[in-house]
């Protein structure tokens, strides 16, 4: 039965308006090439269990010149099963793209996973047919066995850690799926890349521990992969290294969230590759800046090819970090910045901008501490409100997020308003931060002065330069809707001023028995209401939630207000 399930795995790359076809986003990580995180394990694991008939898809790599082409749609639409792996910014056009293998067999099956889908299964589900929500490693496996067994009608009531659809159209959630243990994670097979991924990607990727216990405010691995961590045992992860460098030899980026979680556990992995001669090409791996306080760990990580480290710093500013939950201070980040360098390690800085602690001087100090420090690379990103997370259910409670259009949750594009400075002016600074760090002068400076990787440091920030204005251009609909915003917001503040005032200075006038007509108040205030109405047809429609919110505090405000006043100027009844 298995083998005549046709099975098609593939991960979207993300597009300017969200299409399947539109035109590809540009971002910092254009820079580099990586392989799926997803689709290749699930391969492995799928043949594993039984089902030979799977293809993966990953359009950057194909032969079409790294876009989605009709061809590659023909061959996933003759398929009995799609599954595919998206996160919130690639998140439609995979949509779009379950869309239309129903347009041409409608007995496909779609079937999502990823972050996005785990946080709004329903909203996937008015898109396609399941939802594997947060790991699908076991979960995926069962569900393509029952549909081995019956495409028509499967039995999936019992199948752990999905949502779906019946063919009633009632949608069911059925219990969650408890996360892999270090065992079972330990047992799963290796992904294996195809030829395309191998000629086209510059960096592998290697992921040995998943989910992570420290609950930053903004992120979303703790609703994908749990607030507990869960490591491949040492000699484990040692062969999937091995794996690795047999099918290429290129930069290897250790995809752990912390690869320091355990430090007992990563020497031992360290060790194990000096004690083997594993010749490694250079790595870099995403650490916090407690790493720095093991002087043991640095050193290893140097004499085990290790030339970078990715650290998500934030912020240098403490209430940011405080309301980041970050459980750090600038001080020990400017401590981890100098001890990383002393082990001989470059650092790639990132940085979220835009929390309400925030204003146009912290943004640019940030950028200043990123410079003085000599970080190899940086990112500086916008605060976006991620599905699943603290943060977002916070600010959407407080009317702060301006928008659900996911293309653009890309941390490129401005989505919130923070409280210390408007959402156009943090998205014209957020563009102002990356050409201040990769800027020609920058260049010159790491290419006469830096202690390290002269050239690299002055190459990548060339690169980088030419890159942001291409982004620039890209979001400039964006800027101009975001300035569009902020010119509407300014008008209605202004107008709900003036209202304001006169029914306030009428309410006073009637506290001291001066009555008049309330009639030219009402006038006023419903001319206002009236404009509030016909100010919002203009503006972009992604904004339109966002600006409805706005305005009903101050439509209400100015209603209450008017019935106090009619209310004072009614005759008192006669007893």
């Amino acid at each position: 039965m298995k083998r005549n399930l046709r099975i098609g795995l593939i991960e979207p790359y993300a597009t300017q308006d969200g299409t399947l076809w539109g035109p590809r986003m540009k971002d910092l990580y254009s820079l580099v090439g990586l392989p799926s995180r997803a689709v290749d394990l699930l391969s492995a694991i799928l043949g594993r269990h039984g089902f030979p008939s799977v293809t993966t898809y990953n359009p950057l790599y194909n032969r079409y010149r790294g876009r989605f082409h009709p061809a590659e749609l023909k061959e996933l639409a003759a398929m009995d099963v799609v599954g595919i792996s998206s996160i919130t910014r690639t998140q439609p056009p995979g949509y779009d793209l379950a869309r239309r293998l129903k347009e041409v067999n409608p007995g496909i099956w779609t079937v999502f996973g990823g972050p996005h889908v785990t946080a709004l299964p329903e909203e996937a589900l008015e898109n396609g047919d399941v939802v594997v929500r947060r790991e699908g490693d076991a979960t995926l496996v069962e569900l393509m066995e029952r549909l081995a067994e019956d495409r028509e009608d499967p039995f999936l009531e019992d199948v752990q850690g999905i949502s779906y659809r019946d063919r009633n159209g009632e949608i069911h959630h059925n219990p969650d799926r408890p996360f892999l243990t270090s065992e079972e994670l330990s047992a799963l097979p290796f992904p294996v890349y195809t030829d395309e991924v191998r000629e086209g990607i510059d960096n592998s990727v290697i992921v040995t521990s998943r989910g992570c216990p420290f609950r930053c405010d903004f992120c979303a691995v703790i609703s994908q992969f749990g607030c507990g961590y869960r490591f491949l045992h040492v000699d484990r992860a040692v062969e999937l290294i091995e794996h690795t460098l047999r099918q290429t030899r290129k930069i290897i980026f250790f995809g752990d969230d912390n690869f320091n979680a355990k430090p007992a556990r990563t020497k031992a992995i360290l060790e194990k590759i000096l004690e083997k001669g594993i010749r490694m090409p250079r790595w870099g791996a995403q650490v916090r800046v407690e790493a720095a306080q093991d002087s043991e760990l640095l050193a290893l990580m140097k004499r085990a090819g290790c030339n970078k480290v990715y650290v998500g710093f934030e912020s240098i500013h403490q209430e940011t970090l405080d309301l980041f939950n970050k459980n750090t201070s600038r001080e020990k980040n400017e401590d981890a910045v100098r001890r990383f360098h002393e082990a001989g390690l470059s650092i790639h800085g990132m940085f979220v901008m835009g929390s309400d602690a925030d204003t146009v001087g912290t943004v640019r100090d940030t950028v200043a501490f990123a410079k003085k420090t000599r970080m190899s690379t940086a990112q500086f990103f916008a605060l976006t409100t991620l599905p699943g997370t603290p943060l977002t259910d916070r600010y959407l409670e407080d009317g702060k997020v301006l928008s659900r259009e996911w293309h653009l949750y890309d941390a490129h594009h401005v989505v919130i308003r923070p409280s210390g400075m408007t959402p156009h002016l943090l998205q014209e600074e957020l563009f102002r931060s990356h050409l201040d760090f990769y800027s020609w002068k920058e260049a010159l400076r790491h290419l006469f002065t830096a202690p390290r990787e002269r050239l690299d440091n002055a190459r990548v920030r060339i690169m980088g330069c030419l890159l942001t204005l291409w982004i620039r251009r890209q979001v400039r609909g964006h800027r101009r809707q975001l300035k569009a915003l902020e010119a509407w917001s300014l008008e209605v503040d202004s107008r709900y001023q003036v209202v304001w005032k006169e029914l306030g200075a009428r309410v006073q006038n009637l506290s001291r028995e001066i009555s008049q007509s309330a009639e030219p108040l009402r006038t006023s205030a419903e001319e206002f209401v009236g404009w509030l109405k016909k100010s919002l047809e203009p503006l972009p429609k992604e904004f339109l939630p966002y600006c409805q919110r706005y305005v009903k505090p101050k439509i209400d405000s100015i209603r209450r207000l008017l019935v106090a006043v009619e209310c004072r100027e009614q005759p008192f009844p006669v007893g």
